[in-house]
C-alpha cells in the first residue's frame, strides 16, 4: 500500500475503534454522574473500565495526531515548520495519553 492509502486505512480503523469506545464513555458518564467520589473510584477500579478508559485515550490521541498531522502537512508550506508542528502534535498527544494512563492507574489502585 502507498503512504496515502495506509494513512487513509489507519484513520478509518481508528474511527471504527472509537465508535464503541465513545458509547462506553457515554455509558460510563451516565453511570458515574450520580455517584460520590468513592463510587467513581470503585467504577474506575474495575479492570475493564480502566482498560477501556486507557484504550479510549490511545485511540483518540492516535486519531487526533493523524488528522491534525494531515492538515498541517497539507496547509503549512514550510517543510521545517511542518515537521516541527507535526512533532509537537504527536508529543502533545503522547503526553495526554501518559496523563490519562497515570490518572487511571492512580484512581484504579486507590492511590488517589
Amino acid at each position: 500500500m502507498s503512504g496515502a492509502t495506509t494513512h487513509w486505512f489507519r484513520m478509518r480503523i481508528s474511527s471504527i475503534v472509537l465508535v464503541p469506545l465513545c458509547l462506553w464513555l457515554l455509558w460510563a458518564g451516565v453511570t458515574v454522574a450520580g455517584q460520590d467520589y468513592a463510587g467513581a473510584t470503585a467504577f474506575m477500579g474495575a479492570w475493564y473500565n480502566a482498560m477501556l478508559a486507557v484504550l479510549f485515550a490511545i485511540a483518540t490521541a492516535w486519531h487526533i495526531q493523524s488528522g491534525i498531522g494531515e492538515v498541517i502537512e497539507d496547509y503549512v508550506p514550510a517543510p521545517g515548520l511542518s515537521r516541527f508542528l507535526v512533532g509537537m502534535t504527536r508529543g502533545a498527544c503522547l503526553a495526554g495519553v501518559v496523563v490519562v494512563a497515570w490518572s487511571v492507574y492512580t484512581i484504579s489502585t486507590g492511590a488517589a
